[in-house]
């Protein structure tokens, strides 16, 4: 089974924050799956398959957003948008697909189940991804989850844009997604040994790749089908380097150091089974929409009036729906029975440093009355997302008292009909598409709230 990082993170924020963040219990995980793994390594060089798909976090793809972006905020000229191409025809029935080549690299087109890693791999690094679901339909594209974690006592690097995925049919590699990302560094700096990752919600269109053979349908979307998708990266050692100077480079300065001095290192993730069904010709392709550079809204305040909602901040928008009623006690935490979200609907990739802890603010008769926010970057995390994805998030218990100006108070709300609005505090968001990387600043004080529709509380 796959160490869910990610899952871990949320679970751990549950506890301490995250840079105390219980480190060792992630630690520990990887280090009790060591001789599992190399176990599972093994098998992926006869392409047999013994992996469990986490498919539990049901990643909505391009169809199911959350909610869709009202009309993007650009700094320049609106540009027009167009509706997604026509729904892909029936595949061709002489859709060909690469022929395993014994002389093609590890993870390229064409290449065995077999086929070694140019550089060893190393167990200090961990490679973890989550598909969207177990089956696809032909021409869709592929939701899926990543993060990359560096067990390392010295400075490392981990590629910026996250986990390669090399899609295999009877042991070949028939499809593969490296994602990029515009206008971001090469290389995310890893420097305290923790197992520190940033997360990554991406979209790829899954069609056949060119080995360089004749006959092949290059471009065409994968038929029907069993397929396996096996996560791995190119990542990077610098032993010999301070870690205190390499803290101090810029991004530039970072990939040049890691070119000249870094130490080639693979890291594999367990394989994940995947189910193609139905058929089309081509993958479907949406236009993307303008960059949404919305700033993020400043936090309500203790005794201010209620937030106006929802608010989005360059196409990120976070949503909470409780099942049913939400029913409290007096000086007692409330559970919330709902899957919060957060969802990126602008172009290219959405960067962002957040909590992804969910906060609450409590609103009576109008006036925010409490409130569970403390404002800190402890548990901030780097996440990028696709167009298109989401992130699921977890809603945490509610703790009903009295807020005062610098914070949460202790002092338990009195009975009563209660409106709470549920946040994530950002810390820095970025688009990066075509190119261009755009900064969208969060107004006044430097951190913004992303606040979703309000639900009631009653405390009896």
């Amino acid at each position: 089974m796959s160490v869910d990082l990610s899952r871990a993170l949320r679970d751990a924020t549950d506890r301490a924050p995250l840079r105390s963040l219980d480190r060792q219990i992630l630690t520990d995980r990887v280090r009790r799956r060591r001789t599992a793994r190399t176990v599972a390594r093994s098998a992926l060089g006869v392409g047999a398959v013994g992996a469990v798909l986490v498919a539990a976090l049901h990643l909505a793809g391009p169809d199911a957003r959350v909610h869709p972006v009202p009309p993007a905020v650009p700094t320049t000229s609106p540009t027009p948008t167009s509706s997604a191409s026509a729904t892909p025809t029936a595949t061709p029935t002489a859709t060909v697909l690469p022929v395993g080549d014994p002389t093609r690299p590890f993870g390229v087109c064409g290449a065995l189940a077999t086929a070694e890693p140019a550089a060893p791999v190393d167990d200090r690094f961990d490679v973890v991804t989550e598909l969207g679901g177990p089956t696809l339909e032909a021409g869709s594209p592929l939701t899926y989850r990543g993060s990359i974690g560096a067990d390392v006592a010295g400075p490392a690097a981990v590629p910026a844009a996250g986990p390669e995925l090399a899609v295999l049919r009877d042991g070949v590699v028939v499809a593969t997604v490296a994602p990029v990302d515009a206008g971001s560094p090469t290389w995310d700096r890893r420097l305290d040994g923790g197992l520190d990752v940033e997360l990554h919600a991406r979209l790829a269109d899954l069609s056949i790749c060119d080995a360089g053979q004749a006959d092949v349908s290059v471009g065409h979307a994968l038929p029907a089908g069993d397929y396996e998708v096996r996560p791995w990266a190119r990542v990077s050692v610098l032993e010999s380097a301070d870690a205190a100077a390499v803290a101090d480079l810029d991004d530039g300065e970072f990939d040049q150091l890691v070119d000249e001095q870094g130490t080639a290192r693979t890291v594999l993730g367990d394989p994940l089974p995947l189910q193609i069904t139905g058929a089309a010709d081509r993958p479907t392709h949406t236009d993307e929409p303008a960059p949404d550079l919305t700033p993020a809204a400043e936090p309500p305040v203790c005794g201010g009036p209620a937030p106006t909602v929802p608010t989005s901040a360059a196409g990120l928008r976070l949503t909470l729906a409780p099942s049913g009623p939400v029913v409290g006690q007096v000086g007692s935490e409330v559970p919330v029975d709902a899957q919060a979200v957060l969802a990126y609907d602008g172009p290219g990739s959405l960067h962002a440093f957040l909590d992804l802890w969910v906060t609450y603010w409590v609103v009576q008769d109008g006036v925010v009355v409490g409130t569970t926010w403390m404002q800190t970057d402890a548990s901030t995390v780097g996440l990028s997302m696709d167009g298109g994805t989401t992130y699921p998030l977890d809603a945490n218990a509610l703790t009903l008292t009295a807020c005062t100006p610098s914070g949460p108070g202790t002092m338990p709300l009195p009975a009563g009909s209660y409106t709470v609005y549920p946040s994530v505090w950002t810390l820095s968001l970025q688009v990066r598409t075509d190119g261009h990387a755009y900064d969208v600043q969060p107004l006044g004080s430097g951190s913004g709230m992303l606040l979703g529709e309000p639900f009631t509380v009653d405390v009896e």
